[in-house]
């Protein structure tokens, strides 16, 4: 038998019918259909185990699977512990990969937020190899990603943010960058103009969101 299985809330529903199909769950029964059977009877069908990623070889020596070992093996991929893959890393790891210039201008950007936001809390990234910033109202509002010639500070809700000498980029409905190069001065002032203008937006989400969806 050959199975993959990825989505843990497919299993689930899948799991959920097979037990009002097998409810004494005995390994060992005698009675249990093959799992084409219970779809059968239950409304599932194959291509749902296949969009659940719970394939099964057709040979057919496996045609006539046990409901219950079926329900086993559901039970084990819920409760199999995965490897961790941390996302949470030091900030000094996460500059590690980039040149020296480039780590200068964060540790600039750090200090400047740091600055303006002294009760902000930061936390890199690994998977987005960014340096977040929380804030104990507006939660996540803004992040550094560094990139191979400048940094870009994002703004979570940058959309909403007053930009009147257009230093803002980015085309989406929400998000916002300032664009720092390496061959360019920070602009302090407006940098600091822009995160107390975030943190002066409402701090519900939701009516964030519904702002956005006015402009």
């Amino acid at each position: 038998m050959n199975q993959v299985i990825n989505s843990v809330n497919s299993v689930k529903k899948i799991l959920h019918i097979l037990q009002e199909s097998c409810p004494e769950n005995n390994r060992d029964c005698t009675d249990c259909a093959d799992y084409t059977a219970v779809a059968m009877r239950t409304g599932f069908s194959r291509a749902y185990f296949r969009e659940a990623k719970l394939r099964f070889s057709f040979r057919a020596q496996f045609r006539k699977q046990k409901i219950c070992e079926i329900m086993a093996l559901c039970q084990m991929t819920l409760t199999m512990k995965k490897r961790p893959t941390p996302s949470m890393i030091s900030v000094e790891t996460l500059l590690q990969r980039y040149p020296p210039a480039i780590c200068a201008l964060v540790q600039e950007l750090r200090t400047l937020i740091r600055s303006a936001v002294p009760d902000a809390s930061e936390a890199a990234h690994a998977v987005w190899r960014s340096i977040n910033y929380r804030h104990p109202v507006q939660g996540y509002f803004c992040g550094l990603f560094p990139q191979a010639d400048g940094v870009n500070l994002a703004f979570e809700f940058g959309a909403l943010l007053p930009d009147p000498v257009g230093v803002l980029n980015g085309q989406g409905k929400q998000v916002r960058y300032l664009r720092c190069r390496l061959d360019q001065a920070v602009p302090t002032e407006v940098l600091q103009q822009l995160l107390h203008a975030a943190l002066a937006l409402p701090p519900e989400r939701t009516v964030k969101l519904a702002l956005l969806r006015q402009l």
